[in-house]
């Protein structure tokens, strides 16, 4: 089912972030009632740093999220850049969560092969075959550049 799109206006980067993690406490909160995976796609870039430190503060259940990221640079997991790095450092290092769940992209590898990997690696994590079709992911989280790009 998708959801008729609502538009909310908020002051600033700090009420989005409140604003967000509200909400995505609220969609894990009813996945972990009904006993079910959620399937998070992560942003990259410094838009949603805030957002993850908010979320790390929670005493929430993070058992049974799977992170995904929507997209990454071409550098290693521990290199500046790394949208991976980000989000470990403000999140998902200071959850409680089973190591297998964190899917990475690897951005040190070249990137054809770096997308052929991750696409094996969605799959293997919804239980997808090559010829099923491509899994729904429970919420992909979207930032913005300065220049208005998103999920570059």
């Amino acid at each position: 089912m998708i959801a008729t799109p609502n538009c909310i206006i908020l002051a600033d980067a700090e009420a989005v972030a409140d604003a967000a993690a509200e909400q995505i406490l609220h969609l894990v909160a009813t996945a972990n009632q009904e006993k079910r995976a959620f399937h998070f796609v992560l942003s990259g870039g410094k838009t949603p740093k805030q957002l993850y430190k908010i979320l790390s503060k929670s005493n929430l259940s993070w058992d049974t999220v799977h992170f995904y990221w929507g997209d990454e640079r071409s550098v290693g997991p521990d290199h500046s850049d790394s949208n991976y790095k980000m989000a470990y450092d403000a999140l998902l290092s200071k959850i409680n969560l089973p190591s297998a769940h964190i899917h990475r992209l690897q951005g040190e590898i070249a990137p054809e092969l770096a997308a052929c990997n991750y696409e094996k690696t969605i799959r293997s994590a919804f239980g997808l075959t090559p010829d099923d079709p491509a899994p729904s992911f429970d919420l992909v989280l979207l930032g913005m550049g300065t220049d208005g790009h998103t999920a570059s």
